[in-house]
C-alpha cells in the first residue's frame, strides 16, 4: 500500500511539474543560474510521466538560448594532451528511465573522484551538459554538418573535460564514423576515469558504449532506480559484463519509514541476486538537484561518497545506507 500511495505521489509530482515548467517557459522567467536552479528542482521527477521528457526535450534549445552562465568556467577544448598512458577505467551511470539521478550522480562523481575525468554526456536531452555550462553543439552534429570534430562538443569544466554527444535531442542517429573519430580522441586521453551519463535506451551492444569500453582496462556500472522500478532495474543489469556492479536506490523520500522499507528492499535484491558488488540507499537531497555551476558551491552527500569509495576500492557485498553514512 506504501508503494501504491508512493507511486501516485511521483504521478502527481510529474503531472504538476509539467504545468510548472510551462508555466516557467512561457512567461520567461527562466533567464539565469538562478531560475534553472529552481527549475531543475523538479527536474529529477520527470522520468514518472513520458509526457514530461517529451516536454524537456522540446524546451531545451530555449534553455540553452536563455540560460547564461559565466563564460570563465568552460572553454573549448581542440584536444585532449597525453600520450594515453595509464589505466583508464569506465563508470556507467544508467537506468531504466529518465529523472531517476542518474546525471546528477554521474556529475556528483566526476567531481568526487578528485580525478583527470572524460565526462562523456551520451543522453539524449544533454542535461547534464547544460549544467555543466555546456550550451554549445554536440558530436553528432559537427559530425553530421561537416563541423571539426570536438571543436564545439568538448569543453573543459573545472577538472573536468566533458563530450557533449547530442546536441539535439531530435537528432540521435550516431553517424557510421563516430567510432573511428572516437578512436582519435581516445588516443591522446590523458584522463583517469572515462564517466558515461547514458540515455535510457543504452544496451550493452551500444557501439559508443563498445567502443569506450574496449579501451578502458576496467568497467563500473551504476544502476540508479527508484522504488517502482527496483525489480526491472535489476534484471536489467544482469545483461551488463561488468568489473563491479552498484544498486544505487535513488530518491528515496526522506522518512524513516521509507527509508526503513528501501532499506528492505535492497537486503531483498541481496539476498537473491549475486550480480551486484554494492547496494545503496540515497534519500533525495534537495541540495543535490539544486546544482549551480560555480566552483565555490561544495555539495557533499555521504551516502555518494561512500560509493566512491566502494568503486575504488572494489569492495564487495557491501551495502550503503543513510544510517552507515551518519556514522562515518
Amino acid at each position: 500500500m506504501r508503494l501504491y500511495n508512493l507511486g501516485r505521489s511521483f504521478v502527481i509530482t510529474g503531472i504538476i511539474e509539467l504545468i510548472l515548467a510551462a508555466i516557467y517557459y512561457t512567461s520567461g522567467l527562466i533567464q539565469g543560474a538562478n531560475e534553472l536552479s529552481y527549475f531543475s528542482y523538479f527536474l529529477p521527477y520527470s522520468g514518472y510521466f513520458n509526457t514530461v521528457n517529451t516536454f524537456k526535450g522540446v524546451i531545451k534549445d530555449e534553455l540553452f538560448k536563455k540560460v547564461k552562465l559565466k563564460d570563465q568556467l568552460y572553454k573549448p577544448v581542440n584536444k585532449i594532451k597525453g600520450g594515453g598512458e595509464g589505466d583508464i577505467k569506465l563508470i556507467l551511470s544508467t537506468g531504466l528511465k529518465g529523472g531517476i539521478g542518474k546525471t546528477t550522480i554521474a556529475i556528483y562523481l566526476s567531481f568526487g573522484l578528485k580525478k583527470k575525468v572524460l565526462y562523456v554526456d551520451y543522453d539524449y536531452t544533454s542535461f547534464g551538459s547544460l549544467l555543466l555550462g555546456h550550451n554549445d553543439i554536440g558530436l553528432v552534429d559537427e559530425l553530421t554538418s561537416n563541423i571539426k570534430p570536438f571543436s564545439r562538443s568538448l569543453k573543459e569544466f573545472q577538472n573536468i573535460t566533458v563530450l557533449k554527444v547530442f546536441g539535439d535531442p531530435f537528432n540521435i542517429k550516431i553517424p557510421e564514423n563516430a567510432n573511428s573519430v572516437l578512436s582519435e580522441l581516445i588516443k591522446g586521453l590523458s584522463q583517469e576515469f572515462i564517466i558515461i551519463d547514458s540515455n535510457v535506451n543504452l544496451t550493452p551492444n551500444d557501439e559508443i558504449f563498445k567502443r569506450l569500453d574496449e579501451v578502458s582496462d576496467e568497467s563500473f556500472g551504476l544502476f540508479i532506480t527508484d522504488p517502482l522500478t527496483l525489480n526491472a532495474t535489476t534484471k536489467f543489469a544482469m545483461n551488463w559484463k561488468l568489473s563491479w556492479k552498484a544498486l544505487v536506490l535513488n530518491m528515496i523520500p526522506p522518512l524513516p519509514d521509507e527509508i526503513n522499507e528501501a532499506i528492505n528492499l535492497l537486503e531483498k535484491v541481496r539476498s537473491q541476486f549475486d550480480h551486484f558488488d554494492a547496494f545503496v540507499a540515497v534519500p533525495f537531497d534537495e541540495k543535490l538537484y539544486n546544482y549551480k555551476p560555480d566552483p565555490k558551491i561544495n555539495v557533499s552527500n555521504k551516502q555518494l561518497d561512500l560509493l566512491i569509495n566502494a568503486l575504488l576500492e572494489k569492495r564487495r557485498d557491501y551495502l550503503i545506507t543513510p544510517l552507515e553514512a551518519s556514522m562515518r
